[in-house]
C-alpha cells in the first residue's frame, strides 16, 4: 500500500466501529473487522517506514 493510498483511508476506527454498530452487526464482528483494520494500517505504515500521524480536521474541514 502507497502512501496516497494510505493517506486516504480517512475513517478513524473509532467511526468505523460506529458506523459498523449502526447496521446492527454484531458486536465480536465490529471489533474484529476493526481489529483488521488497525493490522492493515500498521502494515501498511510498516512498510512504508512511516509512522502514524492522526489528522485532526477542525470545523472548516481544515
Amino acid at each position: 500500500m502507497d502512501e496516497a493510498t494510505l493517506d486516504s483511508r480517512g475513517a478513524s476506527l473509532r467511526e468505523a466501529i460506529r458506523a459498523l454498530t449502526l447496521i446492527a452487526a454484531p458486536h465480536k464482528i465490529a471489533i474484529v473487522a476493526v481489529m483488521r483494520k488497525l493490522l492493515v494500517t500498521a502494515n501498511a505504515l510498516v512498510k512504508a517506514d512511516r509512522i502514524w500521524v492522526e489528522n485532526v480536521l477542525d470545523h472548516n474541514g481544515n
